[in-house]
Order: C-alpha cells, then sequence, then structure tokens
C-alpha cells in the first residue's frame, strides 16, 4: 500500500487492499463456495425424484429409476467433498503468507510513528493490535465467503419452492426481507459495543505486559497485590462490555428465533394445506421439507457469519484506527540523502513546545563546529534532553530550522539523518538477543574481530568472555541479565562498531565504576577524533575537556563556554560545580 493510500484508510479498503495480491486464488476459492452452495437444493431435488419414483412405480421401472438418481446422489456429494478439499488446499497455500504480509505491513507501518506515538502507548498493546488485526482479516474473509454458499442456497430455494408453489417462494422472501431489517437494526449497536469490548481487551493485555515487564519494581515495592486490584478494574470493564455485547446479541438471536419458527410453522401449515387437496407430489412434499430444515441450520449459519464479522471488523477497526494512526513526521517529497562529511550543526532560532504543554524550549541561535565535543549540563527538565530529540528529529519545530552541513534536516530523509549519529543513552535499549547480535546492530556489516575491537575500546570485552556463552549469551528483556555498567558497555560497543559522524552520549557511563570509565573515556577521546560529540551528563567532572559546554536552565542555553571560563562567571554552572565538587574541598579543607 502506498502512503497516499494510507493517509485515507479504511477497515474495508485496508482488507480490499490486504486480499488484492492473491485475488486469483480467492476467485477460485469463490467459485467453490458459490458451486458448493446448490449442494442443498440438488440433494433436495434428487431425493425428491427418487420419492416420486418409488411411490409410482407404474410409470416406468423402479429399479431404473431409483439406481440413476441415486448415482447422480453419490457423485454430487462427492463433488461437493472435492469442492471442500479444494478450498482446503487454497487456504494451506495462501493463509501463511497472507498472515505474513499483514503482520509485516503493520510492523513496518508502526516504525514509521515518530517518538511522541510510542510515548503515548504500551508496547503490548500495539502488538496485541497487530496479532488481532492479522487473526480477524483472515476470519471477516472466511466467514464472507461461505456466506456465499448461504445465499446460493437461499436463491436457489426460492427458485424450487417458486416452481412447487408460489406461496412457499413468497414466505421465504418475506421471512428473508425481516432477517435482514432484524440485523440491519442491531449492527450498529452490535458494532459500537464490540469496539468497545475490543478496546477494553486491548488495554488489558497492553497492562499485562506492561506489569511483567515491571516485575522487579513489583516486588522490591511489594505492590502484587495493588497490581492484582489495578488489573481487576481492567478486568471488570472487560468482563462489562462483553456482557453488554452479548446481552444485544441474545436479544437478536431471540427474536430471529421466532422469525424462523413463524417461518417453519407457516410453511408446514402449507404443505400440509396443499396436501390434503392433492395438490402436491410425495416428492413436492419432501422437497419442502428438506429445503426448510436446510434453510433453518443455513439462516442460523449466517445469523453466527454475520456475527462474527460484525465482530472481526469491529476489531480490525479498532486495530487499524491504533496502529495506522497519521505519520505526523513524514518525509517531504523527493527529501535528499543526508551524507556527512564535516558534521557542522547549527541551531537557527529554534523553538519548541511538546503538544499539550505549557513548557517552551527556546535554544534561540548557536553553531557547533565539525569536530567539536560539546557537554550539556542543567537541572533535570532544562531541556538538555529536548535538545537532543529535536536534532535527531523525533519531534518538528514551532519555529526556526536545524541544518547539519548546510543541509535543513526536516527536508532529508529521516533514515539518511539517523545513518549518521550514534546514541548512547543513559539506560541502553537491549534485544533479547546475543550479545553479539546486539553489538552488531550498530553496523550490520560489522564482522567477527570489528565486534570484539569495539568491546574491547568500550571495556566490555573482560566480563562478555566471563560469561559461559561469551559473546552467544543471550542478554533478556531489555537487558535484564545484565548489570547497568554491563548494559552500558554494550550500547558504547555498539555505538563504537556504528562509527559515524556525530556521537550522541546522555549520561552513558554513569553505571560505571570510576576505572572503567577512565578507561573508556580514554578509548571514546580517540574515537570521537574528528567527529562531532554531544554529551549530557549530570557528573561535571567527565566534561572538564570539552571544548565547549552548553548549560541549561527553564528550556534555554543559559551559558556557554569552556570549563575554565564558565567556571570563573558567577552563574548557575559555578552552583552546579560547587555543589558537587566545591563543597567536597571545602569539608576536606575543614578536616
Amino acid at each position: 500500500m502506498t502512503n497516499e493510500k494510507l493517509n485515507d484508510l479504511s477497515t474495508f479498503f485496508f482488507i480490499k487492499e490486504s486480499l488484492k495480491p492473491y485475488k486469483w486464488y480467492f476467485l477460485v476459492v469463490f467459485i467453490c463456495y458459490f458451486l458448493s452452495g446448490f449442494h442443498g437444493t440438488i440433494q433436495s431435488m434428487i431425493t425428491k425424484i427418487i420419492i416420486d419414483n418409488v411411490a409410482l412405480p407404474e410409470i416406468h421401472g423402479v429399479e431404473s429409476n431409483v439406481i440413476i438418481p441415486s448415482g447422480f446422489f453419490i457423485l454430487e456429494f462427492q463433488l461437493f467433498l472435492l469442492l471442500r478439499r479444494l478450498i482446503n488446499y487454497i487456504t494451506y497455500k495462501v493463509y501463511p503468507k497472507l498472515n505474513n504480509d499483514i503482520i509485516s505491513h503493520a510492523f513496518e507501518y508502526i516504525h514509521r510513528h515518530p517518538a511522541a506515538y510510542f510515548n503515548n502507548k504500551l508496547s503490548g498493546t500495539i502488538a496485541s493490535d497487530i496479532n488481532i488485526l492479522n487473526e480477524n482479516i483472515i476470519v471477516i474473509k472466511e466467514n464472507a465467503l461461505s456466506i456465499v454458499s448461504t445465499l446460493v442456497l437461499i436463491l436457489s430455494s426460492l427458485i424450487c419452492m417458486y416452481i412447487i408453489h408460489p406461496l412457499f417462494s413468497l414466505g421465504l422472501l418475506c421471512f428473508m426481507i425481516s432477517f435482514v431489517s432484524i440485523n440491519i437494526f442491531f449492527s450498529k449497536k452490535i458494532n459500537f459495543l464490540t469496539d468497545d469490548f475490543v478496546q477494553c481487551k486491548s488495554s488489558l493485555q497492553g497492562n499485562i505486559v506492561d506489569s511483567i515487564s515491571n516485575s522487579q519494581s513489583v516486588r522490591l515495592f511489594a505492590q502484587k497485590k495493588y497490581e492484582m486490584s489495578y488489573m481487576n478494574i481492567l478486568l471488570n470493564k472487560l468482563g462489562n462490555a462483553f456482557q453488554k455485547r452479548w446481552k444485544c446479541l441474545m436479544n437478536m438471536w431471540f427474536i430471529q428465533m421466532l422469525f424462523i419458527l413463524f417461518f417453519f410453522s407457516f410453511t408446514l401449515y402449507i404443505l400440509n394445506t396443499l396436501n390434503n387437496q392433492g395438490l402436491l407430489k410425495a416428492g413436492d412434499f419432501a422437497l419442502i421439507l428438506g429445503l426448510t430444515l436446510y434453510m433453518n441450520d443455513s439462516l442460523g449459519n449466517l445469523t453466527s457469519q454475520i456475527e462474527t464479522i460484525n465482530s472481526a471488523y469491529g476489531s480490525c477497526s479498532h486495530s487499524l484506527k491504533n496502529i495506522y494512526e497519521p505519520v505526523t513526521l513524514l518525509d517531504i517529497p523527493n527529501a535528499s540523502e543526508l551524507i556527512v562529511k564535516k558534521s557542522r550543526i547549527v541551531f537557527d532560532n529554534v523553538k519548541f513546545c511538546y503538544p499539550g504543554s505549557n513548557i517552551k524550549f527556546d535554544y534561540g541561535s548557536l553553531i557547533i563546529e565539525p569536530g567539536t565535543k560539546v557537554g550539556l549540563v542543567g537541572y533535570s527538565g532544562s531541556g538538555k534532553s529536548t535538545f537532543i530529540n529535536l536534532l535527531l528529529r523525533f519531534y518538528a519545530l514551532d519555529q526556526g530550522k536545524i541544518l547539519i552541513d548546510n543541509h535543513n534536516i526536516s527536508s532529508v530523509t529521516k533514515y539518511s539523518l539517523y545513518n549518521n549519529f550514534a546514541l548512547i543513552p543513559q539506560d541502553p535499549f537491549l534485544f533479547h538477543r546475543s550479545i553479539f547480535e546486539n553489538i552488531k546492530y550498530g553496523n550490520s556489516n560489522a564482522d567477527q574481530p570489528m565486534i570484539i575491537e569495539a568491546a574491547k575500546k568500550a571495556g566490555a570485552h573482560e566480563f562478555i568472555m566471563s560469561l559461559p556463552q561469551g559473546y552467544d549469551t543471550l542478554v533478556g528483556e531489555r537487558g535484564v541479565k545484565l548489570s547497568g555498567g554491563q548494559r552500558q558497555r554494550i550500547a558504547i560497543a555498539r555505538a563504537i562498531v556504528r562509527n559515524p559522524m556525530i556521537i550522541i552520549m546522555d549520561e552513558a557511563t554513569s553505571q560505571i565504576d570510576s576505572i572503567t570509565e577512565t578507561n573508556i573515556q580514554y578509548n571514546l577521546n580517540n574515537i570521537t577524533k574528528d567527529k562531532t560529540a554531544i554529551i549530557i551528563s549530570h557528573r561535571l567532572s567527565t566534561l572538564l575537556k570539552m571544548d565547549r559546554i552548553l548549560v541549561f536552565d527553564q528550556g534555554k542555553i543559559v551559558q556557554d563556554g569552556t570549563h575554565e571560563i564558565l567556571i570563573k562567571k558567577i552563574g548557575l554552572y559555578k552552583t552546579l560545580w560547587e555543589a558537587q565538587v566545591g563543597s567536597f574541598f571545602v569539608d576536606s579543607k575543614k578536616g
């Protein structure tokens, strides 16, 4: 699906586009279901012929008139089974590919969203929505095709009944109109209740994943009871949503049952009346009765199929709304590829405010020359991380522009922008994969010697080799099997193997001991040579050798200079320095 089509996405359109690559397969399946719809009518017709021939043996020979129709009866039944086997075979061949297509497309689209999208959603809910979407598209397709058989049976039954006597077809037609009207009447409310039920279910699954992911916090704060009470609230909401939806369905089924009972009684009454008047043959009686029984089962199936489609359609709609929200940070048409050669960064009158927030960030204008090592300091919430987020184009600016090597980052592809950065976060994100794979994630072309060398420079090689499986060790979900310092060293190795032009470190050594940090800093100084490095740190001692330090306060850059210059000026930097280091020397002198 193209981006233009996704901008005007509807559930029906998505289903149609998902099935489009397999249209010839589904055309064959449609034909199979269409032909199998005649099964009940043909069987009833052959039964009528057999009964008429048995009842009137004097017209032709009983043996020939029974054997030939019986042969057709068996042959038709075998053809019906063959059609069903063909449907099963196509399902076996096509469904795995269709499943993969739906999941892959949704998964790819999810990764187009900016950071704000993931900040407002639980990862478990997103995963649940992808699975719900995939499963229910298959359900809709299967039941929609099954309805074809039911409709063919109804139409062919109408014709047969009309041939026997118009009253039967008139009764069936009136019944069908009433039946469809009931479904239309209830469908809107059922769809609304289904959407509410799916939303509650998705929310529950997301919170389960969230609670399990934070199981250590649950234990440390002894909040198992709280988690259970919180979960019970969600379970009660889900239970209430289920009951409301089911109650509405039961009301619909009850009314439908009354109409089915009325239709069945009407048919039997007409049959007995016409039979008493001598207007029906024995075979006619059997044909109408057989078709009525077929219709009774088929209409029951039709009700179930329509309800299933309504439910699945509502589930798909809910999941589509969550997954396929409009991407707010799309690349502009014909966006260029960013190739960084000097890594010169320019903030030009940059202003920003988070959606729904009153806190404004005004960074003004500044230039970071190529190869400069810049430290960012300030209180928590002062704007350091937002400065990085804007540089990485996680959010769109309210005013101004950001340039890298004279290229406006809003006019280049996001992929090429990210490809020139390496971010080492304070809380490193690791996949539940091997250490080797996590380091290689920084550069898919890196070979084993490159990864080992990067690990050595990051101070990680020694502890990795002490593990039973070495570089093949699985780190657990989000790296829980490793300590905080070990995770940081893996993240540093991943950045080293990436070898970008711009490196960003957000408290990247905060969980590492001082000796290891000194060794890593020495290696990083060599690695960042001729590269631009931006380092956020609350530990000011790590910024002493920075070419430049930017001091943030309340969303603004209030000071700018080297450590030697800033320490001599009255201002926030000196206050922070004295709070961390100065007080130590004062206490030492007193001692």
